[in-house]
C-alpha cells in the first residue's frame, strides 16, 4: 500500500471535470461515498488500537484525543464504538471493511446488536447472534435508514424475550440511557430513551411545570409547547440545586 501521506496528495489533486455528463458524476459520487466509507472502516480500527495502546497517555481519554485531533464529538464515538466492537462481529466487518456501509449504518448495527443482548435474559449464542447480526446487515442492504435498523433491532429484541424470557422494553432499566451534547454553537442536545416509571416521574414534573400562563397583557402565552418544558426543566434543577445535598445519595444498583 502505498504510504498514506501519498494517497493523500493523489485525493487532493482530483478535480471535477468541467466537461463530465450527469451519469459520469454520478458514478464519481457513489464512488467517493465509498471511499469515505472505507477511509471510517480505517478511522475505526485505528481509534480503537490507540484506544488499546492507550495513545491518550495515563487518565487520558481517546475519544477526548480524537477530538483534539479535528474529530467531531458523534464521529469519535462512533469510531470507537465500531472498531473495538470489531472483535465481537462475525459478518459485518467484511461489508465494513468494503465500503459498503457508511460509518452511521455500521454503529446503527453494532448498537443493535448491543441492544439486543442486553435485552437477552441470558447470553446470546453464536449462532443467535449470527442471526440478529445478518438479519441488521440485510436491513442496511435494503436501504434502510440508521433510524430504521435502530427499530428493527428493537423489535427483534422483544420478539427473543417473548420467546425466550426477559425484562419488558418498557420496564427494562438495563437499557435507560441519556446523552447530552454540546454541538457546534455551543447549544447543547439533550437525548433520553427511559423506563417507563423514570418517563412518568419526569412527564409527571414537567407537564406540573410547563402549563400555559397569560401574557402580562391578557393575552396567550407566547411560548411554543418546547420553551414550556425546557422552562419547566430549568426550575426542577434549581429545586434540585437547592436541596441539601448531604441527604441525596446516588441511586442503588441492581
Amino acid at each position: 500500500m502505498p504510504p498514506l501521506p501519498q494517497l493523500l496528495d493523489e485525493l487532493r489533486d482530483i478535480r471535477l471535470d468541467d466537461d463530465a455528463t450527469g451519469r459520469e458524476i454520478h458514478a464519481a459520487t457513489q464512488t467517493l461515498m465509498t471511499m469515505r466509507n472505507v477511509i471510517e472502516f480505517h478511522l475505526a480500527t485505528h481509534a480503537a488500537a490507540m484506544d488499546r495502546l492507550k495513545v491518550a497517555g495515563p487518565g487520558g481519554k481517546t475519544r477526548g484525543l480524537l477530538m483534539e485531533m479535528g474529530a467531531a464529538p458523534a464521529a469519535a464515538t462512533r469510531w470507537l464504538q465500531i472498531g473495538i466492537a470489531m472483535a465481537t462481529l462475525q459478518r459485518l466487518p467484511g461489508y465494513i471493511e468494503d465500503g459498503v456501509f457508511s460509518s452511521e449504518h455500521t454503529s446503527a448495527i453494532v448498537s443493535g446488536l448491543a441492544h439486543i443482548e442486553k435485552r437477552s435474559a441470558e447470553r446470546l449464542s453464536d449462532d443467535d447472534r449470527l442471526d440478529h447480526e445478518r438479519a441488521l446487515i440485510a436491513q442496511g442492504l435494503s436501504g434502510a435508514k440508521p433510524r430504521e435498523i435502530a427499530l428493527v433491532a428493537r423489535g427483534r429484541a422483544n420478539e427473543h424475550v417473548r420467546e425466550r424470557g426477559g425484562v419488558p422494553a418498557a420496564e427494562d432499566r438495563t437499557i435507560n440511557s441519556l446523552s447530552i451534547t454540546q454541538n457546534g454553537d455551543g447549544r447543547t442536545e439533550i437525548r433520553g430513551d427511559v423506563d417507563l416509571v423514570i418517563a412518568e416521574k419526569l412527564t409527571t414534573a414537567i407537564d406540573s411545570l410547563s402549563a400555559e400562563r397569560p401574557e402580562p397583557d391578557g393575552s396567550p402565552d407566547r411560548r411554543s409547547i418546547g420553551q414550556r418544558r425546557t422552562e419547566a426543566l430549568e426550575q426542577i434543577l434549581d429545586l434540585a440545586a437547592a436541596i441539601d445535598t448531604p441527604f441525596v445519595t446516588a441511586p442503588k444498583t441492581t
